[in-house]
């Protein structure tokens, strides 16, 4: 495909309502991506039969790099 080709189906795809659109679209779908990057992923395994919360939080923060303020 030419330069002259690209230009007419560049030319025709970007029409007031579809650069509207794009201006709409684009920004949530960087916003979705940027949040699945940064989701946070830590899986902590913990059995907390009979204990206090402070001593679940405790233990959360010594198995993670989480940090709780009671």
């Amino acid at each position: 495909m030419n330069k002259f080709e690209w230009r007419n189906i560049s030319s025709s795809f970007l029409t007031g309502r579809n650069i509207h659109l794009l201006k709409l679209v684009f920004p949530v779908i960087l916003l979705l991506v940027s949040g699945s990057l940064l989701a946070q992923t830590t899986r902590i395994s913990l059995k907390a039969n009979q204990k206090t919360l402070k001593e679940v939080l405790k233990t959360i923060e010594q198995k993670s790099e989480y940090t709780f303020f009671l």
